[in-house]
């Protein structure tokens, strides 16, 4: 990740003036490209800006477009937005608006400028909800409809559902709250219960606690937690509502997806949408349960969900607020030790490593004992072993060792007996052919032929499937 601008300041920039010289490196690489060598052949590569990952303000601001809590707000489609209780909001209704297309936008854009024929000024106007040229409209290449992304951290987990769940929890006397005391504890015991993989970086919390909620942990909650926390307690059909959203978007984050499985993922956003107005009112029809209707063909232009949201960003960002140690020269203190920390990799390629730092290194890896290398996989914490009859019977023999981790790809892999008293859980696989199971065994066989790690696992079956 490139940082290409930092802005410090109580108010927001211009845009069109901030992003002018990052626009304009972005077109020289794009149409020029940047020249390389290996093995002594130069190459020329070109890249090309495909997507643009904002929260909903700022992609407004970003085609200088009114907000999203305007009139024709969205910046995907034409919808005009309806003023329910004072507030325009998204409701579903009999007209089938139109998709906004780069064409669109940018005659949109043009429109907004026109000559007084008296005066010979320049005046300007809205128009359809756009309210002049944009600064992307000088980046080469970029289409200004779908190189934007909705960005499902905040529009789905920071926003659908965290309003789902504050419905739910705190709208009393209607037929879906489940915020009553007793109904919460129950909630939040099975919550509290669930031992997540590691991959899982943060465990679970109260929902007592979730004003201070992160985006993955409403993530977790949506696609982990909350149909089984809430099962039994919820009517079933405001389950089944939530099992749309649940596995629509269990579609969209796939690494595969086919264009079938495209179209289920649509049905169910949209099935979601309608009944979210019918359940909870027009009042609660805001831009984030609209956007849902737009995220499918985000997928189809730039991938999975996961490809284009705003976490690995919004991490960076995080990490550029601890580089600040002082209110004073601010955009110093960051620069600097932004360009240090990036420095760093070229400084061990480039520089003779001390023995005290070889020493350091080596104190580290001494401590990780009985590990051992198979190709890409790392197997730590084994024994000597001897297989039961019934692993003897599957055909497997030999010397091996049997192993308490697994990390293969960047994944931890553990057996149910060392997963036991931890809060985090790795024992839980799902194999190539669609078999789930819980792991008993990581064993390494190793002779003179080949060397082979196997994993015995107990298969899991499932009674129950759900049919939405």
């Amino acid at each position: 990740m490139i940082l290409v601008g930092l802005w410090v300041n109580e108010e927001k920039p211009v845009l069109n003036t901030f992003l002018q010289p990052i626009i304009t490196e972005l077109n020289v690489i794009a149409i020029e490209g940047i020249e390389w060598k290996m093995d002594d052949e130069t190459i020329k590569s070109k890249f090309i800006a495909l997507c643009c990952c904002v929260d909903s303000v700022c992609r407004c601001s970003l085609l200088n477009m009114k907000q999203f809590n305007g009139i024709f707000g969205c910046t995907f489609c034409y919808h005009p937005t309806e003023n329910v209780e004072g507030t325009r909001k998204y409701p579903i209704d009999e007209n089938v608006h139109l998709l906004r297309t780069h064409d669109k936008i940018v005659q949109d854009m043009i429109l907004t400028r026109s000559v007084n024929s008296q005066s010979g000024q320049i005046e300007t106007q809205e128009v359809n909800g756009v309210k002049g040229p944009s600064i992307l409209l000088n980046l080469e290449y970029f289409n200004l409809s779908d190189g934007m992304t909705p960005d499902s951290m905040h529009c789905v987990y920071l926003g659908v559902t965290e309003q789902y769940t504050n419905l739910i929890l705190g709208r009393c006397h209607e037929p879906y709250y489940v915020g009553a005391p007793n109904d919460l504890s129950v909630i939040d015991a099975r919550l509290l219960s669930f031992k997540s993989p590691k991959i899982i970086t943060r465990t679970c919390r109260s929902l007592t606690n979730r004003n201070s909620w992160k985006a993955s942990e409403w993530r977790s909650w949506l696609l982990n937690y909350s149909l089984v926390s809430l099962q039994g307690i919820i009517p079933n059909k405001y389950l089944t509502h939530l099992s749309k959203l649940v596995a629509a978007i269990e579609i969209l984050i796939s690494d595969s997806i086919i264009p079938e499985k495209l179209s289920v993922a649509q049905n169910l956003l949209v099935e979601f949408v309608v009944y979210f107005q019918s359940y909870f009112g027009k009042e609660q029809m805001t831009y984030n349960i609209h956007l849902l209707l737009h995220l499918t063909r985000s997928v189809i232009n730039l991938g999975p969900l996961y490809v284009h949201d705003a976490f690995a960003f919004e991490n960076e960002n995080r990490l550029l607020l601890q580089m600040k140690t002082s209110p004073t020269d601010i955009p110093v203190q960051i620069a600097k030790r932004y360009m240090f920390y990036r420095s760093i990799p070229s400084f061990c390629q480039n520089f003779e490593i001390g023995n005290r730092v070889v020493e350091f290194t080596e104190d580290f890896e001494s401590r990780l004992k009985y590990y051992v290398r198979v190709d890409k996989a790392i197997l730590i914490n084994g024994t000597s072993y001897e297989l039961s009859e019934e692993e003897q019977q599957l055909g497997y023999s030999g010397i091996c060792c049997s192993y308490k981790k697994l990390i293969y790809k960047g994944i931890r892999y553990t057996t149910s007996a060392y997963a036991q008293n931890l809060k985090i859980n790795d024992s839980i696989i799902e194999t190539k052919t669609g078999h789930t199971g819980i792991i008993k065994k990581i064993c390494f066989f190793y002779d003179d032929s080949q060397n082979k790690i196997v994993v015995f696992f107990n298969p899991i079956i499932l009674k129950k499937k759900t049919n939405l």
